[in-house]
């Protein structure tokens, strides 16, 4: 074996083992990976629009007030935190985000070349090859016959067409060591990073959700004036999922049918009200019950404190009124 055919080798088993990593962080079975984060994200989407639906159904006054603030602040929290979590940098290379997945590849776009597309696959290369087997093959049989799937060679072409495009160089002559136009990941990145809706998300979420920022900073970035909307939101979601697929379809297994099919009726029950009349006084036990437990926490003089930082066991503080009230 020759210097270039063991150096060819070397760089397709690195690759192997940075996509075996990729392919971890894009659609791996943790419920971090990107896909993961992605199908939860519109799922929970696909809950809320059902339950801003159902508000706008039900007729003036017939809604619990304090039921719909809390479903609006969870909601919103969430989404803006879980795409600023898909948006994430992380220079420390912990975290797993679709923004490093496309930085790494970014920056490991030396081993995406066109021989590693196919072999770093288990896929045929010699497109001339396979179309003189089958043409051979073809030439052999009589009547009507099926072609062996290692003989599809319009599959072979089609990934090469694939890869011309990718590495920028159509209607050039194809070499083993064409690689993925680095612009590519860039250009990706950029889009998420800097498509308004994208970046105002990532900032208002950075500000105001992961980090309480004051007056003073947040004066600086203007960020109090950035106004956010659910079109805002659907419209983040559209480009995260459509990078997702793109990287699906051309680098791994496929990330699509972002909306989970649920094996059970997800409307069960959806037209039964809370709680009976009669058991609304068992909630206002739970809640007069929390009030008098937090109300205790504003009497908390040196005294109080000295006992905390002294007492051994920090957890002798009860809640039992309460948990007596929830289990009436």
């Amino acid at each position: 074996m020759c210097c270039n055919d063991k150096k060819r080798e070397r760089t397709l088993m690195q690759f192997k083992d940075m996509h075996k990593k990729w392919s971890e962080w894009f659609s791996g079975k943790d419920r971090n990976s990107i896909c993961q984060q992605i199908y939860d994200l519109i799922w929970y989407t696909a809950v809320y629009r059902i339950v801003y639906k159902s508000g706008q159904i039900a007729s003036k006054g017939e809604q619990c007030g304090m039921i719909n603030d809390f479903i609006d602040k969870c909601f919103w929290e969430y989404q803006l935190i879980s795409i600023r979590r898909l948006l994430d940098e992380d220079k420390t290379q912990r975290t797993i985000s679709l923004y490093r997945l496309l930085d790494s590849m970014e920056s490991n776009y030396q081993l995406l070349t066109r021989y590693n597309y196919f072999y770093g696959y288990d896929k045929e290369y010699d497109v001339d090859k396979i179309k003189g087997e089958y043409e051979e093959y073809a030439a052999k049989q009589k009547g009507p016959y099926q072609v062996p799937p290692r003989l599809v060679w319009e599959e072979i072409e089609r990934r090469h067409s694939e890869f011309d495009k990718l590495s920028n160089k159509k209607n050039m002559p194809r070499k083993e060591n064409n690689c993925v136009n680095i612009s590519l990941f860039g250009d990706l990145k950029k889009v998420l990073k800097e498509k308004v809706e994208l970046k105002n998300i990532e900032t208002i979420a950075h500000k105001f959700i992961a980090h309480a920022e004051s007056p003073e900073d947040r004066r600086k970035s203007n960020v109090d004036q950035i106004k956010l909307s659910l079109e805002d939101l659907y419209k983040a979601h559209e480009i995260v999922c459509k990078i997702a697929t793109f990287l699906g379809k051309y680098f791994f297994d496929g990330c699509g049918g972002f909306l989970g099919v649920p094996q059970f009726d997800q409307f069960e029950n959806i037209e039964k009200p809370m709680v009976k009349p009669e058991e609304v006084s068992q909630l206002r036990g739970i809640w007069n019950a929390y009030w008098k437990e937090t109300e205790s926490w504003s009497y908390f003089d040196i005294n109080e404190c000295d006992k905390l930082l002294k007492s051994e066991n920090n957890n002798e503080f009860s809640t039992d009124e309460i948990s007596a009230a929830e289990n009436q």
